[in-house]
């Protein structure tokens, strides 16, 4: 599309008329229908003032490109092939019309901006490792593939953002101030007779004068832009799993919520553990609500966020500062009251080698030679049961089986006696092996004793 085409177009979608802009431009109404006719061509000013008038580039209104075509916005590999071209082209011109010192300066920055993007994105990948990956490593067999995928998505994702930001820089630093335009109109080509006396006559034709401008509205180019939409795809995907992650912890705050209103009238904690699942709520509300707006493109009322973000800080702190409080007021109980310990019996009948193995509890043996079989006596938590697995070498495993329903009884009680109990430190069980002394020594021998 030429440019007498283009004019009226653009001036049309900023509902001008010819003589509004005229009169904006300071020209009369004649010479803009003389410049939409293509009878004549502005001065390199004029441009530069409808560019600002008419929200557009100086490429809009010099290139050949079409303005407003509909197979612009689909892909076609042809236009991001050919904006390549132009870029590389670009920067070649910018580099020739630079001087040394320029030139120097250009690639000293280029390369600060190359190191620093590199430091940061470093940065980013151990935060990422630190935490993300190291919760996907705790989840069994799903957490490695997981890990793997997403570390490669992730370094891939980074490297794409940082030469999006260095080609982005590079743009607006440098390529929009070294537009190397050609205007025939400054100086009209001149015939010079040459100082030597000569009978034939030589035809000089002096260059053209090159102008140095910037492009005012940084346009992108379409390959940039491509990436950027796999950047903000991938962001979106992202955002959906976080998302999904967010609204599980949201509803488990709503049932701790529901359970310290319940409970409120047996204590005052409970309340205070009220006001702190109610500002989680908040905050996760707050949090939600941005992911879906990003997620499907909508306008974020950050002011009405920000302002439910600062009162759920407030909430989860004056929530949990007051259960602190009062969680330090408490009697602090060391071990819990025989009452809440039960003794089992259990009789192993062996003939071979055995090893009795329970991880993380307290095992005792005692001799008595009037038994012949293994005794057991399993004192352990009521809110604590068990169960005994026997494997193919003889080994005998005891697994506590944690009953969470007992366990948050116990912890409810705790609280409405106002007590606290140092957990790392109670026994939840404790085995005693009474075996014959034959066995023992045998125990001992291969040293089965764990």
């Amino acid at each position: 599309m030429r440019f007498c085409d283009k004019l009226p177009k653009l001036r049309k979608e900023n509902n001008l008329s010819q003589e509004q802009l005229a009169d904006r431009l300071g020209v009369s109404r004649q010479a803009v229908s003389k410049w939409e006719l293509g009878h004549s061509y502005p001065d390199m000013d004029k441009m530069i003032q409808m560019c600002n008038i008419l929200n557009c580039t100086l490429d809009d209104l010099m290139d050949d490109g079409t303005i407003g075509n509909s197979s612009n916005n689909k892909f076609n590999i042809n236009n991001y092939f050919q904006d390549i071209l132009k870029f590389i082209t670009r920067t070649y011109n910018m580099f020739c019309s630079m001087k040394w010192k320029e030139k120097l300066k250009c690639l000293t920055e280029l390369i600060f901006i190359f190191f620093l993007l590199l430091f940061f994105g470093a940065m980013i990948r151990i935060v990422i490792d630190d935490f993300l990956f190291d919760l996907l490593l705790k989840i069994p067999t799903v957490g490695e593939l997981f890990k793997s995928l997403l570390d490669s998505i992730f370094t891939v994702i980074l490297v794409i953002i940082g030469l999006i930001i260095f080609l982005h820089l590079f743009k607006i630093r440098y390529l929009d101030y070294y537009i190397t335009v050609e205007d025939s109109t400054i100086k009209d080509k001149i015939i010079e007779t040459p100082i030597d006396k000569d009978d034939g006559i030589k035809y000089v034709e002096k260059a053209k004068e090159k102008i140095i401008i910037r492009d005012p509205k940084h346009s992108n180019f379409s390959f940039l832009n491509f990436f950027l939409k796999i950047i903000v795809l991938a962001m979106k995907c992202f955002s959906f799993f976080i998302g999904l992650f967010t609204i599980l912890v949201f509803i488990f705050l709503a049932i701790l919520l529901s359970m310290s209103v319940y409970n409120y009238l047996h204590g005052v904690i409970f309340i205070y553990c009220s006001i702190a699942f109610l500002g989680g709520l908040a905050f996760c509300y707050c949090l939600i609500e941005i992911l879906y707006n990003f997620i499907c493109s909508r306008k974020q009322n950050f002011r009405r966020i920000f302002i439910i973000f600062i009162i759920s800080l407030l909430l989860v702190g004056f929530g949990s500062g007051l259960v602190v409080s009062t969680y330090l007021s408490f009697d602090y109980v060391g071990q819990l009251p025989e009452s809440d310990y039960v003794v089992d019996k259990e009789t192993l009948v062996i003939k071979d080698d055995f090893r009795i193995i329970s991880y993380g509890n307290n095992i005792t043996y005692v001799i008595d030679n009037t038994v012949n079989d293994v005794n057991l006596s399993i004192k352990h938590l009521k809110n604590i049961d068990y169960y005994i697995h026997h494997d193919d070498d003889n080994n005998y495993f005891i697994y506590e089986d944690f009953n969470m329903f007992n366990a948050y009884k116990t912890l409810i009680n705790s609280l409405k006696n106002s007590q606290s109990y140092d957990y790392g430190k109670i026994s939840f069980m404790e085995i005693v092996v009474t075996v014959n002394e034959n066995t023992y020594n045998r125990l001992i021998k291969y040293d089965y004793i764990s």
